[in-house]
């Protein structure tokens, strides 16, 4: 498999996780703050938002990479349109190899890197150590065809964005981060 295919499909295998949450375990959206006021009150806060949008995007991905028969579509309301038709882009190249995820993914720390807002947007960025030793990938035929090179543990950089307006924090990006200090 191409080292940039196993790297964009690292965080989809997160999903694995969080296929258990329902939505009875899911927060309401929050309320739209008021003209002038932030839409997070505190780094911690935003940390928080941030860490439960990409859960959620988490817990969709894992529907999707585990099962074949699942849309892609399902994964547009938890990314930016430039971030969906990557994410988009792996996942049909996985299908294509006949591939599928199988077991789970863990967050195994997580970090604020960022958090600003402006006038008419926000901006979150986290860091991101992701435990993969749980997770496999699976051929047609059943056998497990995981790389025996791929690292148990990926740091990560991902970015959300959302409109202060619409305060709907959507993943924006997600890159592997090589200076991966916090999977120490």
């Amino acid at each position: 498999m191409p080292r940039r295919l196993t790297l964009a499909v690292a965080p989809l295998l997160l999903a694995l996780a969080l296929a258990g949450c329902t939505e009875s375990t899911r927060l309401p959206p929050p309320e739209p703050p008021a003209a002038g006021e932030p839409l997070f009150a505190s780094d911690e806060e935003a940390l928080a938002a941030a860490t439960a949008a990409y859960e959620e995007y988490l817990a969709v991905s894992n529907a999707v990479t585990g099962d074949p028969q699942s849309s892609i579509a399902q994964l547009e309301s938890k990314t930016t349109p430039t971030y969906f038709e990557s994410v988009s882009d792996s996942v049909s190249q996985l299908r294509e190899q006949g591939l599928k995820s199988s077991g789970t993914t863990e967050i195994a720390k997580v970090a604020l890197q960022q958090h600003s807002e402006s006038e008419s947007e926000v901006l979150v960025v986290l860091y991101l150590c992701l435990d993969v030793s749980g997770t496999r990938l699976i051929d047609s035929g059943g056998n497990d065809v995981t790389p025996v090179d791929r690292r148990d543990l990926v740091p990560l950089e991902v970015t959300f964005v959302s409109e202060v307006s619409v305060p709907n924090l959507l993943l924006d990006e997600s890159e592997v981060w090589p200076e991966g200090a916090i999977c120490d």
